[in-house]
């Protein structure tokens, strides 16, 4: 699986272009409200796939007619039990309030939101991980990118505990994670990744004692924190990997006559 993309843009119902948490595309949303329709009493109709057979069925025996292929193809997608936008069949619907349906232009599937958070798909708002990252960390991250938007705080905590075996991983003691970026400035770290490392570990720590910065409600915010994890991954993990393996990809002899410069110049 490749690094995921630098220009993510995490979904919001506040922005009409996003990347898709269906395809991944950074891509045009068509919003709309929902309204809702009154069954008269009646439980929901569950359309199944023996329903989409027996429509099948239905068409064949009719000498298989144009407009009923149509009908099979539609009850076949209500056989899937995805959602996705169908035409209005009663104008005589109340609204269903702080309830909304983004429509991918990319793809065309739909994702649905209660007022700010993404209930369908089952995914997270928050970018992929970074595939270099180690083992444990990635766990981490993908623990809080599994509860992001239901827990922003929760996320917050716990990738700054990532950030914090970051830094041991990096070759630090990883007991006090200020120092560490401190050690690491002192050797050369590059001055986004610092501050990089500090939003994290700033943010990280208000969620776990209440500060001046309150993530608790606020899902933007919390997302903000993995894109910077994985900033800091590309920079002190992936760019290096790139350039070693190219460098070991040089003659042997190429190699060893660097090698040879280096200890003569030190």
């Amino acid at each position: 699986m490749p690094n995921p993309r630098s220009d993510y843009v995490p979904p919001s119902p506040r922005k009409r272009a996003f990347s898709c948490p269906h395809c991944n595309a950074f891509a045009q949303q068509n919003w709309y409200d929902l309204l809702g329709l009154d069954l008269s009493s009646r439980t929901p109709t569950l359309i199944t796939t023996d329903d989409a057979e027996k429509a099948r069925q239905e068409w064949v025996n009719s000498g298989s007619n144009p407009t009923g292929l149509h009908n099979v193809a539609s009850i076949r997608r209500l056989a899937t039990g995805r959602p996705f936008v169908g035409s209005t069949i009663d104008r005589r619907a109340n609204m269903v309030v702080n309830a909304f349906v983004a429509h991918c232009q990319n793809c065309t599937a739909i994702s649905i939101w209660i007022y700010d958070r993404l209930i369908w798909p089952g995914a997270s708002t928050a970018p992929l991980p970074n595939e270099d990252l180690p083992g444990d960390i990635k766990q981490l991250y993908c623990e809080a990118r599994a509860i992001v938007d239901k827990s922003p705080r929760g996320a917050t905590a716990l990738l700054r505990l990532s950030i914090q075996l970051l830094c041991k991983q990096l070759g630090q003691p990883g007991k006090n994670i200020n120092t560490d970026i401190g050690n690491l400035v002192s050797k050369g770290l590059e001055p986004t990744v610092q501050m990089a490392l500090d939003v994290v570990r700033v943010v990280g720590n208000n969620a776990v004692h209440p500060g001046k910065i309150d993530v608790s409600d606020n899902i933007e915010a919390a997302t903000a924190l993995f894109g910077l994890v994985n900033h800091i991954a590309d920079k002190m993990i992936t760019q290096p990997q790139r350039v070693e393996k190219i460098f070991n990809a040089l003659p042997k002899s190429a190699r060893d006559a660097i090698t040879k410069r280096d200890n003569d110049d030190a």
